[in-house]
């Protein structure tokens, strides 16, 4: 209100004017939380702050929680559970204090296409009226990090044996947990040429998973035959393959590929590819040289030429060739038996005989 003096009697005489104001509130009391929230599986996740806009004339009590616990697909708070509850009171600086909130996804076993989403709900119980009954809502996507593939056991094997045989054990399971039964269809290729008298087999050529057993290995015996008439097999290491196939209602296995990779065992047995004999030598033994592989370099130690069931004494140059090895057939004896390179540490004794 304001009064007029005045040595103007127009004015003096004038009342008294009164001037009303009124002051407009800005502040809205809200539960202030972010509108979207991006995760990633097998991650620590993610975090985010919740806090009071305005302050409350009463304590407020927030309470959060996963919007689709069925789903299994979050956890919040630092009890990591499907709820959280937060407390704010009116004194002091408590009130506008953010509170932290871990937001953390739980893994899934099945590829997610499109990315999962969930939404974590906010609800204010107070007796403050502005804050009573106010909610907020958080849209959470959660990334996957589960690709569809085939999981071989070792990734890749070297076969142990010989001369002419090869085989091995394997396992096989799936990455990730399909929606349908899926069935992985195994067959056999070879790269580079190598020579295989009769291919190589697979004990099965077919596994089944389901969803139950998706993540247990199957397992797979190979054998491979190999011709003793070419070079040996470690001279085309890893260009046999086996190739799998998957077949499945599942649009992430249907008609899935990959491959398994094969080696030839490096200390493997021994085998002849051709004798030759000559009786022209001193005190009229027979010198028995033999041609093949895997005789190693150390023949005093490593292999024992048999000739029927006696041993032959070896003739020991200064340097031992893996694929050559000569020794002495005594005077009467006569090559009219099978002959045998025997490796030392074999059970199968014989290596290959001629």
């Amino acid at each position: 209100e304001a009064s007029i003096s005045s040595g103007d009697a127009f004015y003096d005489v004038l009342p008294p004017q009164s001037l009303s104001v009124i002051v407009t509130d800005d502040d809205v009391a809200n539960i202030e939380v972010p509108a979207t929230i991006t995760i990633t599986e097998d991650t620590a996740g993610s975090y985010m702050t919740v806090y009071l806009s305005t302050q409350p004339t009463e304590a407020v009590t927030v309470t959060g929680s996963v919007g689709d616990e069925t789903k299994d697909m979050l956890n919040i708070g630092s009890g990591l559970e499907a709820s959280v509850t937060l407390e704010f009171v009116s004194a002091g600086d408590n009130w506008n204090l953010p509170r932290t909130v871990s937001v953390v996804p739980i893994e899934s076993d099945t590829v997610q296409h499109p990315p999962r989403a969930d939404t974590i709900s906010f609800s204010a119980a107070s007796d403050d009226p502005f804050y009573h009954l106010l909610t907020a809502e958080v849209s959470v996507t959660i990334l996957d990090d589960d690709v569809a593939a085939f999981l071989t056991i070792p990734t890749e094997l070297e076969l142990q044996g010989g001369p002419d045989t090869y085989n091995g054990t394997f396992g096989l399971r799936l990455r990730t947990q399909p929606t349908s039964t899926v069935t992985v269809a195994l067959t056999a290729t070879t790269l580079g040429g190598i020579p295989l008298t009769a291919g190589y087999l697979f004990d099965t050529t077919e596994l089944t998973f389901t969803t139950g057993n998706w993540d247990q290995p199957q397992s797979v015996f190979i054998e491979a035959t190999y011709s003793l008439l070419q070079p040996p097999p470690q001279s085309t290491q890893g260009n046999l393959l086996a190739v799998l196939t998957g077949a499945s209602d599942d649009t992430f296995y249907n008609d899935l590929g990959g491959t398994m990779r094969f080696f030839f065992g490096t200390s493997i047995i021994p085998f002849i590819t051709e004798l030759a004999g000559s009786s022209d030598t001193p005190g009229g033994d027979s010198l028995l040289s033999i041609s093949g592989g895997n005789f190693g370099t150390d023949h005093a130690g490593e292999i024992t030429v048999l000739v029927g069931e006696n041993e032959c004494p070896l003739l020991l140059p200064d340097e031992n060739r893996a694929d050559f090895v000569q020794c002495w057939i005594p005077e009467g004896r006569g090559v009219r038996n099978v002959v045998s390179v025997v490796k030392t540490g074999f059970d199968s004794g014989v290596g290959f005989s001629t």
